[in-house]
């Protein structure tokens, strides 16, 4: 979801581009654009200044900045208020399992409507 700047309601990002619909729904077997070069295991990768490297939240499986490339900052509009997952060493929690290997899949439009929270 994503909140235009000075609106109050949060919209599907779909709602702001036919190839943001067209990645979502597959729509004709597009799959979106790859930035080519980023992929490679082992290798070092030089982030530009004025730019940022985003990774997915399912580290083995997100189509992610390794795919798309990086964000300069004029295109930054937010902030992560969280990091969630993946729960390992790497974010000072010792996992007792590996990570999950599962591929990550598109949530349904509810997920991304405002819920109250509760915690026990």
């Amino acid at each position: 979801m994503i909140r235009p700047k000075g609106e109050k309601e949060f919209k599907p990002i779909w709602e702001f581009s036919d190839k943001f619909k067209k990645v979502y729904s597959l729509q004709g077997g597009y799959q979106g654009h790859r930035a080519d070069g980023l992929l490679a295991l082992g290798g070092e990768l030089t982030v530009p200044d004025d730019c940022f490297f985003a990774l997915g939240d399912n580290t083995n499986n997100s189509l992610d900045g390794r795919n798309w490339g990086f964000i300069p900052r004029r295109n930054m509009v937010g902030l992560a208020m969280v990091i969630f997952w993946p729960v390992s060493r790497r974010w000072g929690i010792v996992d007792s399992v590996p990570p999950l290997n599962t591929p990550t899949v598109m949530p349904s439009e509810s997920f991304f409507q405002p819920h109250a929270m509760s915690f026990q």
